[in-house]
C-alpha cells in the first residue's frame, strides 16, 4: 500500500459522530483528548482509497499516526475568510 486518500467528513458525520476529542482538565489549561474510538469510526468512513478495513488493518505505527494526523486536521481548520462565528455570518 503506497497511498491513502481520506476525504473531509461531512455534516451527517459530524452530527452522527461528533468531535473526535474532549477537553479535559490537565493542570491549568484544558487540552484536546482523543478519543479512539471515534478517530476509528471516522476513518472507516473517510478513507477513500484503498478499502478502509484494509487500510487499517496494513499500516505500521508510523503510518497509523501519520493518517491519523491527517484525518485531526479536518477538525481543527481556520474559519473561512470573512467569517467571524456570529449568526448570518458567511
Amino acid at each position: 500500500m503506497t497511498e491513502i486518500v481520506l476525504r473531509e467528513p461531512s455534516g451527517e458525520e459530524y452530527l452522527d459522530l461528533g468531535l473526535p476529542y474532549r477537553f479535559m482538565q490537565i493542570g491549568p489549561t484544558r487540552e484536546p483528548v482523543d478519543i479512539e474510538s471515534v478517530v476509528k469510526e471516522y476513518l472507516q468512513r473517510c478513507i477513500v482509497k484503498p478499502d478502509p478495513l484494509l487500510a487499517m488493518s496494513g499500516l505500521s505505527l508510523i503510518d497509523a499516526i501519520a493518517v491519523k494526523d491527517a484525518f485531526m486536521r479536518f477538525f481543527i481548520a481556520e474559519p473561512a475568510k470573512g467569517s467571524n462565528g456570529s449568526p448570518g455570518a458567511t
